[in-house]
């Protein structure tokens, strides 16, 4: 894309692309296709036979400037705000020119009333020439009147020009405020347990899990000292209702609105259940807790296993034995011998371990369950 021609402007700099193809703002695909085709007959570089290097070089960069056109326009994400600016430039502009010309009239009105009280004041003190004292007189009266129209209209001007600015401030103000309140539209605030996650996630990886699901972060900025909060700003406000309604129901982490809704529900605490699992799991090492993420995948692998051979798989009676037979350590050694692959050279015996499992879970469970499981 064109470079623009201003810090804030997307204008890019071949200049305005409605002027190059002749068309009106509110032209379509069809007669944005059809313009170009009508300049592009008369600007080929196969038609410029018997012109001057310097004439084909002039018309081939026009030529290249016409598509250029033509590719911005058809490109909704790059035409719709500039559309928008262009609207808002040109309502400015003549806004500018009305407020010119009617500062220009009242000048003119101004300049007309003061040469006709300049022209009676003469007149008056034509007549009086007759007395030393009348003359002496008139003439101080006439200077006091200039003076004193003139002290008017400055100080009009300068009331004029003071009521421009603060027009002008107010517009600004007003236009600070919708870009503001356009932003929060843009907006979610999450917050998660630190309890349930165990790493806190950094503002890199809350970017790229909410890109992947929900469209493009602009921004993620972390709020508050406890390391539990942040603040999301999508490239899109449609991004917003998905991300919201996704973690409405998770066991994490919250998502909600910044600009503030009637219907919006308040912000629930996400916190976690004191159980004596979840204490135990609290004072289990590395080891056992590996161990035990192996006994749940095997449980997963022999559920999976039962059910192609069409076995029923009591869900409810395998968690109460669970609960009532204490973590037994797994009897298989582990490391077990992976197939030695290309891929998995140089990993760790839990690195093949997380790679195989991938491939066999891919297709068959869900992504969070399989990174819940590998966690």
């Amino acid at each position: 894309m064109a470079s623009s021609n201003s810090k804030n402007s997307l204008e890019p700099e071949y200049g305005d692309p409605y002027v190059l193809l002749s068309l009106e703002q509110s032209a379509t695909e069809s007669e944005i296709q059809k313009a170009f085709r009508q300049v592009s007959k008369q600007l080929h570089p196969d038609k410029q036979h018997g012109k001057s290097d310097r004439e084909k070089e002039a018309i081939a960069k026009r030529y290249h400037f016409i598509q250029e056109a033509r590719t911005f326009l058809l490109d909704p994400k790059l035409r719709q705000p500039y559309d928008v600016q262009r609207g808002s430039r040109r309502r400015r502009q003549q806004q500018d020119r009305a407020r010119e010309e009617s500062m220009g009239a009242r000048r003119r009105k101004m300049k007309e009333d003061l040469a006709q009280k300049e022209a009676s004041l003469h007149e008056a003190a034509r007549e009086q020439r007759d007395g030393y004292n009348t003359q002496r007189r008139q003439n101080r009266t006439e200077a006091d009147l200039i003076n004193k129209l003139r002290k008017d209209g400055k100080r009009k001007r300068e009331e004029h020009a003071e009521k421009a600015a603060d027009e002008e401030l107010e517009r600004l103000r007003k236009q600070q405020r919708q870009d503001k309140q356009g932003i929060k539209k843009r907006q979610v605030r999450l917050k998660w347990s630190r309890k349930r996650i165990s790493v806190s996630p950094s503002e890199h990886s809350l970017a790229e899990l909410l890109s992947s699901k929900f469209g493009k972060v602009v921004q993620v900025e972390m709020l508050g000292k406890e390391g539990n909060k942040a603040l999301v700003t999508f490239e899109s406000a449609s991004s917003c209702q998905p991300c919201v309604d996704f973690y409405a129901t998770h066991k994490e982490m919250r998502a909600t609105f910044v600009e503030k809704k009637d219907d919006e529900p308040e912000e629930e605490e996400v916190e976690e259940p004191v159980s004596s699992t979840t204490q135990g799991r609290d004072r289990e090492n590395v080891e056992d807790r590996r161990r035990r993420q192996a006994a749940e995948r095997e449980k997963l692998m022999r559920e999976m296993e039962q059910e192609e051979r069409g076995d029923s798989v009591d869900v409810d009676q395998e968690k109460t034995a669970s609960r009532q037979q204490p973590l037994k350590r797994s009897l298989r050694p582990f490391p077990v011998d992976f197939p030695i692959s290309e891929e998995t050279n140089g990993m760790s015996a839990f690195e093949k371990l997380q790679h195989y499992e991938r491939q066999i879970f891919g297709n068959r469970i869900s992504k969070e369950l399989l990174e819940q499981l590998q966690v």
